[in-house]
């Protein structure tokens, strides 16, 4: 019994490649999808975490955070709340979030956010540069606090905030900004505090 032979042609070559094409196409687009969805998400989390520290919803600033631990959360959750009586604040919002950078179930996003407090009976804006990291579970993304990070692992950790750092020198402009808003308000601080004397 004897077999045809099996004649590459030309159409078959590039069907074949023009499948190989489709997948990639496909995988890759999926891939774009999955980084944006993530991206709102995490932005959306950032969002409504500024919105509930202004309003000083600090119930759904503690339902923001991971669900495990909650009375690390809590605890967690009272710092915040002591640091901004401390200084006083009146507000705070989120000026421009950033891009966040996943990997796997942990991710990080930055923060330019402007606090108004008051010193001394005087009212001070200050911007700060914030890093937050991010933590996906059951389907939701959850800020996570310092606990959280210990199942990435330090190694690893630092990683993400080095690629984070390269993934921020184009808007360095922004955070020298920050640097100067910062000077202005501590050096205004300074003379404030030397005419009380």
């Amino acid at each position: 019994m004897k077999t045809k032979p099996h004649l590459v042609t030309t159409k078959k070559v590039v069907t074949t490649l023009l499948a190989i094409a489709a997948i990639f196409l496909i995988a890759f687009s999926f891939s774009r999808y999955r980084v944006a969805q993530n991206n709102a998400d995490i932005r959306g989390l950032v969002l409504t975490y500024y919105q509930a520290l202004d309003n000083r919803e600090y119930s759904l600033v503690t339902k923001l955070y991971t669900p495990e631990q909650p009375w690390a959360t809590e605890n967690y959750v009272d710092n915040i709340q002591l640091k901004m009586q401390a200084i006083d604040m009146k507000h705070v919002q989120a000026q421009k979030i950033y891009p966040a950078l996943v990997n796997g179930k942990f991710g990080i996003v930055g923060v330019l956010s402007e606090s108004t407090n008051m010193y001394s009976g005087q009212e001070s804006t200050l911007q700060e540069f914030n890093v937050l990291l991010v933590r996906y579970v059951d389907g939701r993304w959850y800020l996570a606090k310092p606990e959280d990070a210990k199942e990435l692992g330090e190694a690893k950790l630092n990683q993400l905030f080095d690629k984070y750092e390269e993934y921020l020198k184009n808007d360095s402009d922004d955070l020298k900004k920050v640097v100067a808003s910062q000077k202005e308000a501590y050096a205004k601080l300074k003379k404030e505090q030397g005419s009380q004397k």
